[in-house]
C-alpha cells in the first residue's frame, strides 16, 4: 500500500505586480458645493465644532474646512447675490467686472417689473454693453455658449411670469 504523500504549503513571495498594504490609495477628491459650503460655515457658527468634525461630517479634508472658513465672507457674498448654489468651482469671468454684473441688475430690474426676458434680450443687451465698456464685437460675441454660462453663473432659470406683459425698455 503506498502511502500519499503530504504536501507542504510553499511560502508564496508577493509579486511586483501586487501592491502591498503599505502603498498609500489614491483618495477621491471631494468638492463641495457652494450650498455645502454655506452649511458648513452655519454648522461652524452655531455648533463650534472644529475643522476635523466638520471634515467628517461633510466627507472632505481638514484643510479644505479651513479653507471655506477663511473664505467665509467671500462666499457669504456669493450667496448673497444668487449664485448657482450647484457651482463648485470658480471660473475664469473675464467681463463680469466690466459688464456682466450691469447686465444682471438690468436683467433683474426688468423681471422686478413681471416683465419676460428672453436669451437673445440678454445677448442684444450684453452686446450693447460691452460696446459700452469699450469691448469691440471681435473680441467679445454673445454667443449661445456665453449666454448659457452667464445664465448658469448667475441661476437664471427659465421660469415663467405671469400678469400683466409691457413691451421691455432696453435702456433701463
Amino acid at each position: 500500500m503506498s502511502t500519499p504523500s503530504k504536501s507542504t504549503p510553499s511560502k508564496s513571495t508577493p509579486s511586483m505586480s501586487t501592491p502591498s498594504k503599505s502603498t498609500p490609495s489614491k483618495s477621491n477628491r471631494h468638492e463641495l458645493s457652494l450650498e455645502q459650503k454655506i452649511k458648513v460655515i452655519r454648522e461652524y457658527e452655531s455648533s463650534g465644532s472644529g475643522s476635523r468634525k466638520l471634515a467628517e461630517k461633510f466627507n472632505c479634508g481638514k484643510s479644505q474646512i479651513c479653507n471655506i472658513l477663511k473664505r467665509k465672507r467671500e462666499l457669504e457674498e456669493e450667496w448673497s447675490q444668487n449664485v448657482s448654489p450647484k457651482r463648485q468651482r470658480v471660473g475664469d469671468r473675464p467681463y463680469k467686472d466690466q459688464f456682466e454684473d450691469k447686465l444682471f441688475e438690468w436683467f433683474s430690474a426688468v423681471r422686478a417689473r413681471g416683465i419676460p426676458v428672453s436669451g437673445p434680450m440678454l445677448q442684444a443687451k450684453a452686446l450693447e454693453l460691452a460696446s459700452k465698456a469699450g469691448i469691440s464685437r471681435d473680441t467679445f460675441r454673445a454667443s449661445t455658449g456665453w449666454l448659457r454660462r452667464f445664465k448658469n453663473y448667475y441661476n437664471i432659470t427659465g421660469r415663467s411670469v405671469s400678469g400683466e406683459r409691457g413691451d421691455v425698455d432696453l435702456g433701463v
